[in-house]
């Protein structure tokens, strides 16, 4: 039972093998329908071959699918037309999604057609007919192959391209940012110095600042000036003002501001 259900977890999680169980299941009522007036034993045979495929499937993932899928094309040579190409098609679709299987499908199949041929006495033109057919649709299916993958390349490189891009430029930003941060002279402000020297980098003279006593501006300035090493009280505003105006002027880099 344990086995049943991790066997059921995966079989659920796979796209690939409960879309191909499906894919197999209508199949095999449309294989039914096509034969139900005219002979019983046909549509049986594929409703058994495609349960048993589920079962396979169901019971040990992946692993058997290009096999199963084989015994249907071999199945399918035998008993439709000679000429039939759709066992051909299964081979290059199973080769694309198992390459490990490729070359063995092929020479399977290629000599599957040769003995199909031998034994309904066919023409060495209906053999070479059919293989020209399957090169014809194997180049085909090849073009399209390689433009697909070309194509999924080119827009994997376009979105890491992009992504690098995208993080050297934050990269960037984030060293500038630090470097203006570390590098910069700091003003060190009590809250009082900071208040007083806020209200003159606005413009106001320093009678006109506000909630402090005229004789404490002049200290608050004075012991700013001394602590930061401004010769000047316009070197002291400037440099606030500049501190203050960091992410005006650097917009990018300080984008949290």
């Amino acid at each position: 039972m344990a086995f049943l259900k991790i066997r059921y977890n995966d079989f659920i999680s796979s796209p690939v093998e409960w879309g191909s169980c499906i894919l197999n299941i209508i199949l095999c009522l449309c294989m039914g329908y096509f034969y139900l007036d005219s002979d019983y034993i046909v549509p049986m045979f594929y409703a058994a071959f495609f349960f048993l495929y589920i079962i396979v499937v169901f019971l040990t993932g992946r692993r058997f699918i290009p096999l199963m899928y084989m015994l249907y094309c071999l199945g399918g040579v035998q008993n439709i037309t000679f000429i039939n190409l759709t066992g051909w098609f299964i081979v290059i679709g199973l080769s694309w999604w198992f390459p490990k299987w490729k070359r063995p499908m092929m020479v399977i199949y290629g000599l599957e057609i040769f003995l199909v041929c031998f034994r309904h006495l066919k023409s060495v033109w209906h053999l070479l007919a059919h293989f020209a057919f399957c090169v014809v649709f194997y180049v085909a299916a090849e073009s399209v192959r390689k433009k697909i993958e070309k194509e999924a390349v080119e827009r994997a490189g376009e979105a890491l391209k992009g992504s690098v891009e995208k993080t050297i430029e934050n990269d960037i930003k984030d060293a500038l940012r630090e470097d203006l941060r570390a590098n910069m002279k700091r003003l060190e402000l009590t809250e009082g110095e900071r208040a007083v020297v806020s209200q003159l980098a606005e413009g106001k003279m320093i009678k006109e600042v506000e909630g402090v006593s005229k004789n404490t501006k002049t200290d608050y300035i004075e012991s700013a000036m001394l602590r930061n090493g401004c010769r000047t009280k316009a070197e002291l505003i400037s440099l606030y003002s500049l501190e203050e105006r960091l992410p005006e002027l650097f917009p990018s880099l300080f984008p949290e501001s």
